[in-house]
């Protein structure tokens, strides 16, 4: 009995330990709760942020970036090693392709810039003005390269535009389109000139969709200016294009 109770006594300690502590009391374990072989960093103390916890390890950068979590703003989306993509604060480097000012992420169109014009200015797209008045179709400028009736693109994605509104408005049944020129040159040079100009933007309209048949086109030279001044400014508004509603 007695020899009994002296074996009770001296149960040594280690035996009442769990096998974390066990283990760190040998191998100077970390002690983060993670015991004996489940623990994979015995001697690195399991840094607990939601990021493999259960491991036992430390983890120093989560997306393995770069970045040390402790300075990384977004640890958990790889932003790119430090010095060689442009990150400075761990998250996904700013990319805009296009250079309009909006994020390639959040750019519906990344290839193509935003027009800022008050049409959808934050969607990244070059969306263009055009409105359905009572008897007019109003528009941004229908530009051509200078002194002839090709269109610029610029041009072309607006007359896109405007071949969508025909489309979606099937009511509107005639629709004339008057080019019109400033006065340098001859009367009969620019005549032939805005009537040139006017089939160019007939012919895109219909390449983009619209029956030809609700198209009327018609150049009237220098006759009738918007401005009737020889100002640079003048000449300028009075070089235009307008889509007049002529039936619906």
């Amino acid at each position: 009995m007695l020899a009994l109770l002296l074996t009770l006594a001296c149960v040594p300690s280690w035996k009442k330990m769990s096998g974390d502590e066990l283990l760190a009391s040998v191998t100077h374990d970390d002690g983060d709760g993670i015991d004996g072989l489940a623990d994979l960093c015995p001697q690195g103390r399991e840094d607990v942020d939601g990021f493999q916890d259960e491991d036992g390890c430390p983890d120093p950068d989560n997306d393995g970036d770069g970045f040390p979590d402790r300075r990384d703003a977004c640890p958990d989306e790889k932003g790119g090693e430090p010095g060689v993509v442009d990150s400075l604060d761990g998250c996904k480097p700013w990319s805009d392709g296009d250079g309009d000012g909006i994020e390639d992420d959040d750019d519906e169109c990344p290839d193509q810039a935003e027009r800022v014009n008050g049409v959808n200015d934050e969607d990244g797209c070059p969306d263009y003005l055009v409105l359905l008045r009572d008897h007019i179709i109003e528009v941004e400028p229908v530009t051509f390269a200078t002194g002839t009736a090709d269109l610029t693109s610029e041009a072309r994605g607006l007359l896109e535009s405007v071949a969508k509104l025909l489309i979606d408005n099937p009511q509107i049944l005639l629709v004339e389109i008057g080019a019109h020129t400033d006065d340098v040159g001859s009367a009969n040079a620019n005549y032939k000139l805005s009537r040139a100009q006017a089939l160019a933007v007939s012919k895109q309209l219909v390449a983009f969709g619209v029956d030809p048949r609700r198209l009327n086109v018609k150049g009237y030279g220098e006759s009738k200016p918007a401005i009737k001044d020889t100002t640079e400014q003048a000449r300028a508004a009075n070089r235009r294009v307008e889509f007049l509603i002529k039936r619906q």
